[in-house]
């Protein structure tokens, strides 16, 4: 998962959802946002596990 964030592979697209610790956003793999720091990284299967522990969707990807 990191490496198609990494890529942004947007084939990976609906497959999972990251979600970075330090802004509390979830993005797609393929969103053009800055890069985050792999340690600060999280990954969920959808959309809803994320938005439990408190991240909001990117407004740039909008993955909802």
């Amino acid at each position: 998962m990191r490496e198609a964030v990494k890529k942004r592979d947007a084939s990976m697209d609906g497959l999972f959802f990251y979600g970075v610790v330090t802004t509390g956003i979830v993005c797609k793999p393929s969103c053009s946002s800055r890069s985050a720091k792999p340690e600060n990284l999280r990954f969920f299967a959808d959309m809803e596990a994320a938005s439990i522990v408190g991240f909001r969707p990117c407004k740039r990807c909008q993955p909802a």
